[in-house]
């Protein structure tokens, strides 16, 4: 009956189903995430990794089971905004109007919040909110998808002008007279892959009066060689702009340095060449929420000093 409008999605979600996932299968990916929980059961960033790599194969319980691990262990905008997509793609519009209200008031300044929840309400019969929604998207910069959905929610509420001006504008937004801001189509994810199955999960080591594994200490940190394997991504997300290096077009490369624990866990990370303008701590941000198969010394995984890159890039 009613038409979901394209949204902004600035969440982890969307960039695991645009990243490649560096050539794992999503069972493959899925087994390792699992194997890093199974010995650190308190890795909120394990949890969310497998989570959005279940939404992406469409496996929406197992996903929303993990992503509600993440919101309990380490709550943030981005982790209520994840299982918000999880409501979305379940049709629980309740839920996900729920969760998208906790991540706008833990991150006001993320428009896409707002154009998602107003989506939510318009699908869930609430146009008097959507369209507080799509005005407020609208006031921070020009939105076509905004303007149609507030022309929808106008028509639904009998606003015949209303409905008619947003139109217009749609219209003259097609015909270039006017530049909407960027908004880029959610993604479509793809099909779980031939004979992919949901995974049943077993309980982790910390479950049932089992204590957590421990975290690495500094003395058992080991260098890579000689015997020693490189960790190795499993999941990653791209880091957010910072307003002042967008508005001054500045591009480059951030190093890092990290201890990659037996976990695979980043820690320790510092900044070796800087970049300024915000975009130092915006590396820094992105690769804490970076998840690792770690590296192994005579078999057994350890933790190892690693340099990263990060780049930034205006598209």
């Amino acid at each position: 009956m009613y038409e979901r409008i394209p949204s902004m999605r600035n969440t982890f979600a969307f960039f695991v189903l645009t990243a490649a996932a560096f050539g794992q299968l999503p069972d493959q990916r899925i087994a390792d995430l699992t194997e890093l929980i199974q010995r650190k059961p308190d890795f909120a960033g394990a949890y969310y990794a497998r989570g959005v790599t279940l939404l992406a194969a469409g496996q929406y319980s197992n996903a929303e089971q993990d992503l509600s691990e993440v919101v309990e262990l380490k709550p943030d905008a981005t982790a209520y905004a994840s299982r918000a997509e999880v409501y979305a793609a379940m049709k629980r519009y309740d839920q996900e109007i729920a969760d998208l209200t906790m991540a706008i008031s833990m991150k006001p300044g993320n428009v896409s919040y707002y154009l998602r929840r107003a989506n939510s309400h318009r699908l869930n019969g609430g146009c008097q909110a959507a369209i507080l929604d799509y005005s407020e998207v609208i006031g921070r910069g020009p939105s076509e998808a905004a303007y149609r959905g507030r022309s929808i929610c106008r028509k639904q509420l009998g606003d015949a002008a209303g409905a008619a001006e947003d139109e217009r504008v749609v219209e003259q937004m097609k015909a270039m007279l006017i530049v909407p801001g960027p908004v880029p189509l959610a993604p479509i994810p793809n099909p779980p892959p031939r004979g992919f199955t949901p995974p049943v999960f077993p309980p982790p080591s910390g479950v049932g009066g089992r204590p957590p594994v421990a975290s690495p200490s500094p003395e058992n940190v080991y260098r890579i060689g000689g015997g020693v394997s490189q960790p190795s991504i499993l999941f990653k997300v791209e880091p957010e702009y910072s307003e002042e290096a967008r508005k001054a077009k500045w591009q480059g490369t951030v190093s890092l340095s990290l201890v990659v624990s037996e976990f695979g866990e980043p820690l320790s990370i510092k900044v070796v060449k800087s970049l300024g303008l915000g975009l130092d701590e915006q590396a820094i941000a992105a690769v804490q929420k970076w998840v690792f198969k770690p590296g192994r010394k005579d078999g057994q995984p350890v933790a190892v000093y690693a340099n990263i890159q990060v780049t930034f890039k205006l598209l």
